[in-house]
């Protein structure tokens, strides 16, 4: 009896997380799959539409470096030279005015290395780790990023409703 327990319990565990990941890379594809949605209906052409998705991917990824690594970066920088340097506050808040307006495909990767590595790895990388991470709110990256992949396939079904093909 005890190994059965055991081995539900260990079958169990694996289910979940599987589960898990796979939500978090279902919500990564439906923001990728928003976009190519719009762009798809916008110039009717599906290399544009996947390369443009693609692009916007990128473009998340460097704006979610923008906001989370380009402040520790400088302030490095600033400390190796012996000099005070500060980002001008028009750009941090043009950056952050932006990351927040557009999904967070970022945080979904840095939701999904969370949970894959709960528990499984030792203390000292998982502290390791956290430290390099970016604090990150996953509830409101969440909201936003459902947001504005609903938003954005809401206008892909306006254009597709309005175009006559």
């Amino acid at each position: 009896p005890e190994i059965g327990v055991a081995a539900t319990k260990s079958f169990t565990s694996q289910v979940t997380i599987l589960t898990l990941i796979a939500l978090m890379l279902g919500a990564l594809f439906a923001i990728i799959y928003a976009i190519s949605c719009l762009v798809a209906v916008l110039f009717e052409s599906p290399i544009v539409s996947v390369l443009l998705a693609i692009g916007y991917w990128v473009f998340c990824a460097f704006l979610a470096i923008a906001k989370h690594d380009l402040p520790i970066m400088i302030e490095q920088m600033g400390q190796q030279t012996g000099d005070r340097i500060e980002m001008p506050v028009a750009l941090t808040r043009s950056i952050d005015g932006v990351y927040w307006a557009l999904p967070k495909t970022r945080d979904v990767s840095y939701l999904v290395a969370e949970t894959v590595s709960e528990g499984r790895e030792p203390p000292e990388i998982v502290a390791v780790t956290r430290k390099s991470r970016p604090k990150v709110d996953y509830l409101w990256s969440g909201l936003s990023s459902g947001l504005a992949t609903l938003v954005l396939l809401g206008l892909a079904c306006v254009v597709f409703s309005r175009r006559d093909y």
